[in-house]
């Protein structure tokens, strides 16, 4: 077995970095491939042996050739039954015959090696080695489209790599990120590149292709910034100048820090967010101010995140039983710091080392107090809580205008300007999903609040008192329905009708090898341009359908154009 992982090692580390890694990276045009929203995942395989029972005889048969007798559900991936001694391990109770099973099926744990003792975190083996009758069906874990469908007899085999984008980001589940699940040494592949798929869907038959001596799937989650595909953590050179064969750096964990960063410990995430969806959203309850995000550390607890700091600290005539942060991985709006105590506790002696938060006093009794903690701008920082000049607690912050947003984003900045002009709130779980699109009817209403925010504020609906507004002014027609997407030209219009702006119907020719100078819009492009609202690739995709971010920009520019 360990000969047969040398010899496809060396052929994976040859093929994948004996030539240049471009060649591995995704095709850039699959990106802009569409494919149905995230709603949670698969798993890859449903069914597989119970190798324990199954005769010796069959061992190399096909999945279809195997009596139903001796076919169950795959096993749960877990890490703490697949890292059980053998030794410990009998024979005769179901238990053990399970656990043994396990250890069988899951063969080469998440982060594993090669001395098969199912240690995750052992080895630098960038996914899950599974042990798996030939023509096994395989499904894909999720929505996406398929990047790379790929038939060899060499390293990997036969592989495909599918795109997911927008899932739920492993590290936030508040956040979406884009992955990529990869399925090799395939025997049959059902799907082709460019193809979209749906979770769930059979995408290819388990085989033995490549260089390996018996049917496995080797499956792999990838992070949407990898630098190539199928991803392996070390090459030839790096292993080779360490005094490393394939096997024995597999072993020592070479490469393990990039393996950690490309890849996600796949049964794990799937099995956590199998059921996850998205929450629907509605423009009609949003939101005002920003979000936070806090990620809680106390210096008795420094290692694992903790809501409550459960040590008495003494100080003086005040005895401090707990500090309680706000503790969640979504975000807030505001947040609220408690402290339970015995004695005398004296406000003033209190002082919350932070930039980034407002902190005020709201209720105070014989045995606790309560600050509210609001923020006051975006980024990190470590927030310390000082009683009498003694640090009795500690906490990292995330702050981002909107909760669907890293706190370093780069939009951060101009989303914040809007929020604070009272142009952009946010949905009612305080996101503001930047990629999706956006209407016609969402436009009018962020459109119209920079004539004046509180249009509509007292009105039943989130959106007709300012619909109005725009059709009075021929900035839409009187039938547009809620759903109608817009482009660039029918947004330059919208806005330009209902800020009223003169603009000349005049049109220079000079403008005729950039746009059609004769159209209905070509004067609401022309005044755009001419004020560098619109630049030369905007113009290149006049009707492309804009999202909510293209949106934002352009009302930020028309914004900053009125004051």
């Amino acid at each position: 077995m360990l000969k047969s992982y040398f010899l496809k090692g060396l052929m994976v580390l040859v093929l994948c970095f004996g030539i240049s890694n471009t060649q591995y990276l995704m095709n850039n045009s699959y990106y802009s491939l569409s494919h149905d929203a995230f709603d949670g995942f698969a798993f890859p395989i449903q069914e597989t042996v119970d190798w324990i029972n199954l005769p010796g005889s069959q061992h190399k048969s096909s999945f279809h050739e195997v009596s139903d007798v001796y076919k169950i559900k795959m096993p749960k991936y877990d890490s703490s039954i697949l890292s059980m001694s053998l030794y410990s391990i009998g024979f005769n109770s179901s238990s053990d015959l399970n656990i043994r099973n396990s250890k069988i099926t899951y063969s080469v744990p998440y982060l594993g090696n090669y001395k098969f003792d199912g240690l995750e975190n052992a080895g630098s083996h960038p996914g899950v080695d599974i042990k798996l009758l030939k023509n096994t069906p395989l499904y894909s874990i999720a929505n996406g489209v398929v990047v790379k469908s790929v038939k060899s007899n060499v390293g990997f085999g036969n592989y495909i790599v599918v795109m997911h984008k927008g899932v739920v980001d492993p590290n936030n589940p508040s956040l979406k990120t884009d992955i990529y699940s990869t399925y090799a040494h395939l025997d049959r592949i059902l799907v082709e590149e460019g193809q979209e798929v749906s979770k769930g869907q059979m995408i290819a038959f388990s085989g033995d292709s490549g260089l390996a001596t018996t049917a496995h799937l080797d499956f792999q989650i990838n992070t949407q910034d990898v630098p190539f595909l199928p991803y392996w953590p070390f090459n030839v050179n790096e292993i080779s100048t360490q005094g490393y064969d394939f096997v024995s750096a597999i072993n020592e964990g070479v490469g393990i820090q990039d393996a950690v960063k490309y890849t996600i410990n796949p049964f794990v995430y799937i099995d956590k967010y199998k059921d996850f969806s998205w929450s629907t959203k509605i423009l009609g309850s949003e939101l005002d101010s920003y979000r936070i995000d806090s990620v809680v550390s106390v210096e008795s607890h420094v290692d694992q995140p903790v809501e409550t700091l459960e040590r008495e600290v003494e100080i003086n005539e005040f005895t401090l039983d707990s500090i309680k942060f706000p503790f969640n991985y979504l975000y807030i709006q505001d947040s609220t710091l408690s402290i339970q105590h015995q004695g005398n506790f004296d406000q003033s002696m209190l002082r919350i080392d932070t930039n980034l938060l407002d902190y005020e006093l709201i209720n105070s009794d014989s045995n606790s107090v309560s600050y509210k903690l609001s923020p006051n701008n975006f980024g990190s920082e470590v927030v310390n809580v000082f009683y009498e000049n003694e640090l009795i607690a500690t906490q990292e912050i995330y702050i981002s205008v909107f909760r669907d947003l890293n706190y370093d984003d780069i939009n951060n900045k101009f989303l914040k300007d809007l929020v604070d002009k009272r142009i952009l709130k946010g949905f009612n779980d305080g996101s503001i999903d930047l990629y999706s699109p956006i209407s016609k009817v969402e436009s009018v209403v962020l459109i119209s609040r920079l004539i004046d925010p509180n249009l509509g504020k007292d009105s039943d609906s989130w959106y007709k008192e300012q619909l109005n507004l725009a059709i009075n002014k021929g900035a839409v027609n009187s039938n547009v329905s809620l759903d109608e997407s817009l482009n660039l030209v029918e947004f330059l219009k919208i806005i330009y009708k209902i800020l009223d702006v003169d603009i000349s119907n005049d049109v220079h020719e000079f403008y005729s090898d950039l746009f059609d100078v004769n159209s209905w819009y070509a004067p609401y492009v022309q005044e755009a341009y001419r004020k560098n609202i619109i630049s030369n690739n905007d113009l290149l995709s006049l009707d492309k359908s804009l999202n909510r971010l293209d949106v934002f920009k352009l009302i930020q520019e028309f914004s900053n154009f009125i004051n």
